[in-house]
């Protein structure tokens, strides 16, 4: 794993249509009266002009700040700035298939960085990059070749970064199907596209104070009667690697000082999946608060259990998938609990965000 952004989430299937549809919402009609964009100067297709492909109304996706018209007969599933077509009866992990993701523009990211995070993709060749326009934006367009189950797959990735925006398009699909039918009607697709002002995000949670420690053995600190532990141990329903991204990782006290796709990081096997992260202590306490530290892709937190010195566990959060600022602390709360406490559960729901909900570390806080 690496910080390759969300592309490595495209090409790890090809296409995130596989994954996107049917966890998305339906695509949101725009105002009837929406602005005429220029055409996206592109690779220049072999098939019939742009102009001849039969779209459909004009769509909006609030997440990613973008408007767009879809192909008719593509089966098109949208939400959390991610909009993901598959043509009719196409395989999803080969296309033909088309997606587009956007929002807020990370620090300092150009339509070449992006592109520059996929150059050692497994699997996938990269063309050099040609100049393009998007809904009025300079970008870049590179022409992709993938080698798929013995299939080659081949397609095009579009990058466009704005004051406001940020903007990936990438399609892809059988060799024989690109030209003269799939490339028309991206180049079709991108014409169409318009940019607003995407939503905010979300302030940071505040980071609680915490106990520094000096090694993940040395765990609990004495604070009158309270106790500030760090785990000790680790399982995990699957774990990216047996070294890095692993369970222990989520041991001891935080050691990733930013956000980012860290080894140092618990991470699961998928990105796609529900997976669970339980965390030991040394010391059993009755506790009064959870703080669990995400730095990668955080908001995917559904549920965090405790589990008492009787092997049972309680329930003491539970939520929707909701992104978040990244870095970020869930802080939990627990009043009057009336059990002793030896471990912490979390489960983690990616199958909408579709990226890996990296788990720092889980501070535990009670009294004996």
């Amino acid at each position: 794993m690496n910080t390759r952004f969300r592309l490595m989430v495209f090409l790890s299937v090809v296409m995130l249509v596989s994954l996107a549809c049917g966890a998305g919402s339906e695509a949101t009609e725009a105002p009837a009266v929406q602005p005429s964009p220029p055409p996206a100067e592109a690779v220049a297709p072999t098939g019939p002009p742009a102009s001849q492909v039969e779209l459909g109304e004009v769509l909006r996706e609030e997440g990613g700040g973008f408007t767009y018209q879809a192909p008719l007969g593509y089966d098109v599933s949208a939400g959390l700035g991610i909009v993901s077509m598959l043509a009719e009866g196409a395989d999803p992990d080969i296309g033909p298939s088309i997606s587009l993701i956007g929002g807020p523009p990370d620090p300092g990211a150009t339509a070449q960085s992006l592109l520059d995070q996929l150059k050692d993709a497994e699997d996938t060749q990269l063309a050099e990059p040609v100049a393009v326009k998007v809904g009025g934006h300079d970008g870049l367009a590179a022409d992709i070749t993938i080698q798929r189950s013995g299939v080659e797959i081949v397609g095009r990735i579009v990058t466009v970064v704005t004051p406001e925006n940020q903007l990936i398009a990438l399609a892809g699909g059988p060799k024989e199907r690109w030209e003269g039918e799939l490339e028309p009607i991206f180049e079709a697709i991108l014409s169409s596209i318009t940019f607003f002002k995407p939503p905010a995000t979300p302030e940071p949670i505040e980071t609680p104070t915490v106990v520094p420690t000096q090694t993940p053995e040395a765990t609990a600190e004495d604070q009158g009667d309270t106790l500030h532990q760090w785990a000790i141990s680790a399982t995990a329903s699957s774990e990216y690697t047996d070294t890095g991204w692993n369970a222990s990782q989520a041991t001891g006290a935080p050691n990733v000082t930013e956000c980012a796709d860290d080894s140092k990081a618990w991470a699961s096997e998928g990105y796609d999946t529900i997976e669970w992260l339980e965390v030991s202590y040394n010391t059993p306490v009755t506790p009064i608060q959870v703080n669990i530290y995400e730095t990668f892709n955080p908001g995917q937190i559904v549920k965090v259990e405790l589990l008492d010195v009787n092997n049972n566990y309680h329930e003491i959060f539970t939520a929707e998938t909701q992104v978040k600022a990244c870095p970020s602390v869930l802080t939990i709360d627990i009043p009057s609990a009336g059990y002793q406490v030896i471990a912490v559960r979390i489960t983690v729901d990616q199958t909408q965000v579709l990226n890996w909900d990296e788990i720092d570390a889980v501070e535990l806080v009670g009294y004996q």
